[in-house]
């Protein structure tokens, strides 16, 4: 690693907040709204695993990391350029 890498790597350290306070938007939350952005990012990935799994009837492959969904019929287009 170079001299350059190691210093952005500091100053990441350094200013880069790992927690985030919830509570200033939402209420309610355990550990008083305090939380790490892992912890955020797992919550997260729950949701989408028990969304794919409750509300569309697909399934999560946890061992190679993959969603389920299957087709409803619904057709997505991009957007067109005007």
């Amino acid at each position: 690693m170079g001299l350059r890498q190691e210093r952005y790597r500091a100053h990441c350290r350094q200013t880069v907040f790992y927690k985030f306070n919830i509570h200033r938007t939402t209420q309610y939350f355990l550990n008083g709204g305090v939380e790490t952005f892992g912890e955020m990012a797992k919550l997260g990935i729950f949701i989408i695993d028990r969304v794919v799994q409750e509300g569309t009837g697909g399934g999560v492959d946890l061992k190679n990391l993959v969603c389920y969904v299957p087709d409803i019929g619904l057709h997505i287009y991009p957007a067109k350029d005007d």
